[in-house]
């Protein structure tokens, strides 16, 4: 757990597993923390170097006042910084939601790092505009966090937010925890994220330009699944795998099934050339 400087602004991460492992660094979704992944990190981490961080204006990272400063192509260099304090190379890259759109873009701005790509229920990286419905939304929340009130603003994203509906892990305590998720973020951040995310931070045409080994995930009921089939077509020579009784946060939903398809995709994936 700890902390590194990238562009002036700090950025939290956490490493799980050994040193000299293959590294492989995951991502969350809008508004989650690093606890997000916690379900498939531990047994990850038994044989990669598992690089949890989060990105500006979530976590323990800075979140700059500045609503400038926020997108998922900053994120994607701010990923690209961690690897440079770490000393990484190159290294096995995914992530859920948010997290899948700032990894796309970080294999479409640095092609050679990236040994691999996953991508878990992401509209994100399909770089499509948003329906109105959600921008209305996201514009709503932010105002909301404005007003310092996190724990009201939590209430409403959540209420009108469907891809944040859970299934096969729908229970009192997961909801409880989610809630807790959303309205542990600063503020500022999370309004800055919101309002950066309401345009896309790329162009759909941009992911012909991904050539790693790519693997895409989504639960059943995951309301970006279409937009997510049409990403991999989009993505030369990826894979699509379908979670039943999933929605948007498969890991969360099919915690087991989702661990079993990374670590089959990782294993797969050739070890890069000295």
């Amino acid at each position: 757990m700890a902390l590194a400087s990238i562009e002036d602004v700090s950025i939290y991460y956490e490493i799980h597993g050994p040193q000299h492992a293959p590294p492989l660094f995951l991502t969350y979704c809008l508004g989650g923390n690093c606890h997000w992944w916690r379900p498939q990190a531990e047994a990850l981490a038994r044989r990669y170097r598992v690089v949890l961080w989060d990105p500006r204006g979530h976590g323990g990272s800075d979140s700059p006042p500045d609503p400038a400063a926020y997108s998922s192509t900053q994120s994607a260099h701010d990923l690209a910084g961690l690897l440079e304090h770490l000393q990484i190379d190159r290294a096995h890259v995914g992530g859920l939601s948010m997290g899948g759109g700032i990894s796309a873009r970080f294999a479409q701005l640095y092609p050679q790092r990236p040994l691999s790509l996953s991508i878990l229920d992401s509209n994100t990286a399909s770089a499509q505009p948003l329906t109105p419905r959600t921008i209305e939304v996201r514009t709503r929340t932010a105002k909301l966090c404005d007003t310092g009130d996190m724990d009201v603003a939590a209430r409403y994203f959540l209420a009108n937010s469907p891809p944040y509906q859970l299934f096969a892990a729908d229970n009192e305590a997961n909801r409880a925890r989610l809630h807790q998720m959303i309205a542990g973020n600063d503020p500022v951040g999370f309004a800055n994220t919101l309002r950066a995310m309401r345009v896309p931070a790329a162009d759909p045409a941009d992911l012909a330009l991904i050539t790693v080994p790519t693997l895409l995930v989504a639960g059943e009921h995951d309301p970006a699944l279409a937009v997510i089939q049409r990403t991999q077509a989009a993505i030369p020579g990826s894979t699509l795998e379908m979670i039943e009784g999933a929605g948007h946060f498969s890991n969360v939903d099919a915690p087991n099934r989702v661990l079993g398809l990374l670590e089959r995709f990782l294993g797969s994936v050739p070890a890069p050339r000295l």
